[in-house]
This record gives structure tokens, sequence and C-alpha cells, in this order.
């Protein structure tokens, strides 16, 4: 059994929890738990949480967006609450810290698992060329802007929001720390600006309508397959599991 040591309320939709006594202590960018709380004498359903935090941090760190009953309720989590963790899991980003040229392409909390390659990229002194493209509704499903600032500036990323809800907000932005706002949707002609689909490696993660409409503009763009790496947020639990009982945590 594991608890939660810490809680980072970023907004009143998105959270990122701590996790101490982690049952493992290395973990790849773009793997994932399978994360269940206790609730009195059982266990809720287990769901799919991707760690946000770097291997090199030390500590476990799940970012949660409230998007179905269990991550609304995570959304008031508190230090001390009991888990259960099983993992990690998946290699979506298998080898992306070892290729020269990066696109990542991320729509709303599909920015988990980068979170996690950019910043065990930026400890380990990465050379790659990397674009990372994020859609969001509005600049305040921005998370760790002044990070993601920090780390662009370190290892010479660009980073583009797409925010399709927020025009006002877009015109107002100052873009004076290394990323770039525009407003509108992810279409055709903002990958062609911005993203290197043409020799770069394409990583892709969003939730499923943002990833299917996503990915057929890559196919479409000539985007070779072989380089197209992509993975769903989808807010369903996976897998589906009875409550069970604790047996010594």
């Amino acid at each position: 059994m594991s608890i939660i040591t810490n809680v980072e309320k970023h907004n009143p939709w998105i959270v990122t929890l701590t996790i101490g006594d982690a049952p493992f202590t290395t973990w790849k960018p773009g793997q994932f738990v399978l994360f269940s709380v206790r609730e009195g004498e059982a266990w809720a359903p287990e769901h799919v949480y991707t760690i946000s935090s770097a291997p090199e941090e030390g500590e476990v760190r799940i970012t949660v967006k409230a998007a179905g009953p269990s991550s609304t309720r995570l959304q008031h989590a508190v230090p001390g609450m009991e888990v259960r963790v099983r993992g990690p899991m998946g290699h979506f980003c298998k080898d992306a810290d070892h290729q020269p040229r990066l696109t990542l392409i991320a729509g709303g909390i599909g920015i988990t698992p980068f979170l996690s390659l950019l910043r065990h990229m930026m400890r380990a002194g990465t050379k790659s060329q990397i674009v990372l493209l994020w859609a969001n509704n509005t600049a305040n499903d921005i998370i760790h802007r002044e990070e993601l600032a920090a780390i662009a500036e370190t290892i010479g990323a660009r980073i583009l929001h797409i925010l399709w809800k927020d025009e006002e907000t877009v015109n107002a932005c100052p873009c004076d720390d290394g990323q770039t706002c525009r407003s509108g949707l992810l279409n055709a002609a903002t990958l062609k600006e911005h993203a290197d689909l043409e020799h770069a490696e394409v990583y892709l993660c969003g939730p499923p309508e943002m990833h299917r409409m996503t990915l057929e503009i890559i196919r479409s763009l000539g985007t070779d397959p072989a380089r197209i790496h992509t993975e769903i947020m989808n807010p369903a639990p996976t897998p589906k599991a009875p409550a069970t009982k604790p047996a010594g945590g």
C-alpha cells in the first residue's frame, strides 16, 4: 500500500498527486500506473494515470484532470490518503529521448507523458530538436507554464499553445518566455507551419476525438507512419474491476 504525500492543485479541475512508498523506483517517460483509492474497507476500481514526473526526480507523481467520477474525486485528495499502485507499464515514449528530432503534440491532459519526457531530457542535457504543440480550451488549462518556459530555454525547445476558446487571452499573451500562443483549432495549417512532420519522430497524445482528428491530419500531410507514435487519453476506467477488500495493503 502507498499513500499520497503531497497535493498540488493547479486549478479547479487539474491536480498533481505525489505517491509515497510506491512499489517501484524506476520508470521510463510515458509510462503509466494502475491506481486505486481506498474507500473504507474496499478498494475502488483501478484507473490508468500517466506518471508526470521524471525518473531522475526520485518521486512518483501523477497529474489528473477531472473527466469522470474517479478523477473528479481525486481533485479533493489530501495527504495521507491510502492508495494502491501497480506499475510502471506501457512504452509510449520508448526511445524518444534518443531521437535527434521530436515533435510532441498534446491535447489537454495528454501533456502528462511529455511533462515526464521533457523533465527527463532537460536533466539529461539533451541536444535533440524539440517542438511541443499543446492544444487546450483556454489559457487556464495550461499548467506548469513557468517550468515549461525554463525547460524550453535550457534545451532550446519550441512550445506553441493552441487555445481554441480563448482568443482574448491569446491576443494579450506577451509571448516573451519562449512560448507562443495562437487561437483556433490544431489544424493542418498550424501543423504545417510549426511541427516538424517531415524529419522528426512524432508523438501524439490526447482525448479520443482530438487524437482521431489530429492523427488524420498528420497522415494526410504525408508523415511516415513508422515515425508516428500515439496514445489516447481515455477518461473511462481501464481496466474495470470490482471493488475488493484490502489484503494487508
